[in-house]
């Protein structure tokens, strides 16, 4: 089972819905909406990486040696919410 390695997957379409482009007034809310609410989960990081940990004993094939250390590096840890923010941009 192979799953996708980017943080998040934008399509062409999805674009295309939100204005066709990065300048387009609903794209850019899309933007600042996702980055609010990925903010707002960095805040239960813990609880979350706990809850996937325990899953990962499941023996899921899904789950990779390095797939909770790359959970892990998804949240940003070592960055404030402003960096954490700019690095989505």
């Amino acid at each position: 089972m192979k799953f996708e390695s980017a943080n998040f997957k934008l399509t062409k379409e999805m674009i295309r819905i939100m204005g066709g482009n990065e300048k387009a007034e609903p794209f850019n809310y899309f933007a600042d909406q996702t980055i609010k609410a990925f903010l707002a989960v960095r805040r239960f990081e813990d609880q979350l990486f706990n809850m996937i940990k325990l899953t990962s004993y499941s023996g899921l094939k899904c789950f990779r040696p390095k797939s909770l250390q790359n959970l892990k590096e998804r949240f940003m840890p070592k960055q404030n919410d402003l960096q954490a923010a700019a690095s989505m941009k």
